[in-house]
C-alpha cells in the first residue's frame, strides 16, 4: 500500500512541476483511460482463467447485479459531485 501511495505522490508531484505543459490534462486523461481499460482487461482474463469463479457465475445473482450497480450509480454520482465542485467555477 505504501508503495501505492508513493507512485500516487510521485504523480502529484510531477503533474505540480509539469503543469505548464499544453495539454497534460488531455494527456493524462487519456493514459489514465487506457490504463483503466487495460486493468480491466487484465481483470477479465483472471475471472475467466479461474474455474471456480465460471462455474458459479449463475447462482452469483441478483445480489451481485445489485451490487455493481449500484457501484456504478454511486461512482458516477461521486464524479458528478467532484465535477460540480471543482470544475464548474472554472466555467463561470
Amino acid at each position: 500500500m505504501i508503495i501505492l501511495l508513493s507512485v500516487f505522490a510521485i504523480g502529484i508531484l510531477l503533474g505540480w512541476l509539469f503543469k505548464k505543459i499544453k495539454n497534460l490534462e488531455a494527456i493524462s486523461g487519456k493514459l489514465s483511460m487506457v490504463s483503466i481499460a487495460f486493468l480491466l482487461f487484465i481483470l477479465g482474463i483472471g475471472v475467466g482463467a479461474k474455474e471456480e469463479v465460471r462455474s458459479h457465475l449463475d447462482t452469483l445473482g441478483l445480489t451481485a447485479l445489485l451490487i455493481a450497480l449500484f457501484s456504478i450509480a454511486g461512482s458516477i454520482f461521486l464524479a458528478w459531485i467532484t465535477w460540480k465542485i471543482f470544475y464548474r467555477k472554472n466555467e463561470e
